[in-house]
């Protein structure tokens, strides 16, 4: 057998009806199917609501994606996955069985193939370029009886085929050092991750001996020390070989808790909270999670900034342009939305709302005659769950005491 790798080189779903009826053949292949209570025309109207309606910022204005898929949405990967797998199925059995693969295996956008000749490989690379003009397909031959398929290397070797761990030319043997300020544990699962994958894509203890003896070289190299290396590869040895009776225990219950990273003192802080909490409280297992928000990203934002009156889940303030009176407000929604309430209008239409709103700054406004600017409205922080919202709001309320705040009730946090 000959074998080689395909790979889509651009596909663009532009054609956003007929994937939608790909789905919908593949939903409802009867008219009178239901899928998740749905039936077959309202699923068709979420599918237009999911897929037509995909708008995204540049330069501080909204515009609407008119082709493709939105980048970076969760629908994204499913629809090309769908699209594909119709198209393949199709694609597959009306090739012509001349130049038919034996053997066609798809992973995302990298496709493995056996032929029974090499002639056939650039006949069938050149039916699939035929099929459809915004999928295209480059190909690469095995060399030397080996072929690399994303991280694992076939080779042929006395008509069998033998595994191991592929890494590219690029690969500089470099990872997180071991002083690198990061939870210890993490620097653990690094050797079991890699440890895991040598034992899964290995195909023999010969590649994965070759494999491991790598491992331990990388690992000494950036700093691990061997005893911690070796006392890894001993527990995920014995997990595999060695049977251990379990011995059945009530149930725990699983608390979870995040904690920022501070290093030393973080891990040591961690293990007496695990003392305390295992002592006091037997039935609960808590697992705390460290987190680090200064990073690398942090310090460079490159998406553009959402517009104030767009952004969602915020504190806001309120200063009157000729009195100086302020007033501190939240909401969940865009801010828009609570900027035109307290102006009295419709946020649709920005013409005059039938009743007067319920708003301290409307009836401020109302009274003195000031009127209401929306460049007198500024973000004074931001929490997207809706519970922590209403407690910061609360705590600016106490910390500043803004004047058009006085007579509303402000609840404060309970600490017990």
């Amino acid at each position: 057998f000959f074998s080689y790798i395909l790979r889509f080189q651009r596909y663009c779903f532009s054609e956003r009806p007929r994937h939608r009826e790909i789905i919908l053949e593949q939903l409802f292949p009867h008219p009178d199917d239901m899928f998740e209570g749905f039936n077959k025309k309202q699923f068709k109207i979420l599918l237009e609501l999911a897929t037509s309606t995909s708008t995204f910022l540049f330069n501080g204005k909204l515009y609407e994606q008119v082709d493709g898929v939105a980048m970076g949405s969760p629908c994204g990967p499913t629809l090309a996955n769908i699209f594909l797998c119709y198209c393949e199925g199709k694609w597959l059995s009306e090739c012509p069985v001349q130049f038919k693969p034996f053997l066609y295996r798809r992973y995302v956008d990298d496709t493995y193939l056996l032929f029974r000749n090499s002639d056939h490989i650039n006949q069938f690379l050149d039916y699939l370029n035929s099929k459809h003009p915004n999928i295209k397909f480059t190909k690469e031959n095995e060399q030397d009886n080996t072929l690399p398929f994303l991280d694992v290397l076939v080779s042929r070797k006395n008509n069998t085929f033998e595994t191991s761990v592929y890494r590219k030319k690029t690969f500089t043997g470099l990872t997180s050092h071991f002083l690198s300020s990061e939870p210890k544990i993490y620097k653990i699962n690094t050797i079991k991750t890699l440890l895991y994958r040598c034992y899964h894509v290995c195909s023999n203890y010969l590649r994965f001996h070759e494999e491991e003896s790598f491992l331990k070289s990388f690992f000494t190299n950036n700093g691990f020390p061997l005893k911690m290396y070796y006392n890894q590869v001993k527990q995920f040895l014995n997990k595999l070989y060695i049977q251990n009776s379990t011995i059945q225990t009530v149930n725990k219950k699983k608390l979870y808790a995040s904690f920022p990273y501070y290093g030393y003192v973080s891990e040591r802080l961690r293990t007496e909270i695990l003392s305390v909490v295992g002592r006091c409280y037997p039935h609960i297992d808590l697992k705390l999670i460290f987190s680090n928000k200064f990073s690398v990203g942090s310090l460079f934002k490159c998406k553009e900034c959402l517009p104030t009156p767009l952004c969602s889940g915020v504190i806001y303030s309120y200063k009157c342009a000729l009195c100086n009176e302020c007033y501190t407000g939240s909401t969940s929604r865009q801010l828009q939305c609570r900027i035109s309430e307290h102006m009295g209008r419709s946020v649709r239409t920005n013409k005059h709302l039938n009743k007067n709103p319920i708003s301290a700054i409307y009836d401020h406004a109302f009274k003195s005659g000031h009127g209401i600017s929306k460049e007198n409205f500024k973000i004074i922080d931001r929490h997207s769950n809706t519970s922590q919202l209403r407690i910061l709001e609360s705590l600016y309320i106490f910390k500043t005491k803004p004047s058009l705040n006085d007579g509303l009730p402000v609840q404060l946090p309970v600490v017990h």
